[in-house]
């Protein structure tokens, strides 16, 4: 399975349609929206999911929570690096570390093979206008 099979996947698993992906690059890369994506973005951009899936974010609070590590930002303070230090980390990390309170993370499920992944989590990544 390639990088980008397995992003879909994930991103499947943790209930991430297109939307969250675009969202996920934008705090993980440094990028222009629409830009091709080699295997290592793909890959950071994988990771995020998983940190993102541990800490119990759903695709709407994905977006709640970014938009207010954005607002909540000093002019000096970079807020990606907010929202990853402040409110993803360590989202994670207490779920991580008390699973029977929150259960497993959603990408540790089980899920359909690769050839029934959904063509727009697929096609992540390679660029162009979607």
């Amino acid at each position: 399975m390639n990088v980008g099979q397995r992003l879909a996947l994930q991103a499947l698993r943790a209930g991430y349609g297109r939307g969250a992906l675009e969202l996920l690059a934008d705090l993980t890369l440094r990028r222009r929206r629409g830009e091709a994506l080699d295997d290592r973005a793909l890959a950071e951009i994988l990771v995020a999911v998983e940190v993102c899936a541990q800490a119990g974010y759903t695709a709407e609070s994905l977006e709640l929570i970014a938009e207010h590590a954005r607002q909540s930002a000093s002019p000096e303070e970079d807020w990606r690096a907010r929202f990853w230090s402040k409110h993803a980390m360590p989202a994670a990390s207490r779920r991580y570390l008390n699973p029977k309170f929150y259960g497993l993370s959603p990408c540790v499920i089980p899920s359909p093979p690769p050839q029934q992944l959904p063509a727009e989590l697929l096609e992540f990544g390679r660029g162009g206008a979607h």
